[in-house]
């Protein structure tokens, strides 16, 4: 995961092919436990996936991608 802060700011993502399975949800957490949804989030070919991001990267704590039936499947602190 790379995260950039800017106007906008936007982060990319990148999973290992062994992870991939199932992917389909990402949130952001920020640093008071409210949660952002990223509604762009859809893995290419290669695993990536990025887009622009509503709030400032300061402020988040960690990134969630989960699977279809919202089990959390992978966390990347910021």
């Amino acid at each position: 995961m790379f995260s950039y802060e800017g106007s906008p700011s936007w982060v990319l993502i990148t999973v290992g092919a062994q992870y991939r399975a199932g992917l389909t949800a990402a949130k952001l957490v920020m640093d008071d436990g409210s949660q952002v949804p990223l509604q762009w989030f859809h893995l290419d070919a290669g695993g990536g996936s990025g887009g622009a991001i509503p709030v400032d990267p300061q402020h988040v704590s960690v990134l969630r991608l989960a699977a279809g039936n919202g089990a959390q499947v992978l966390v990347a602190k910021f």
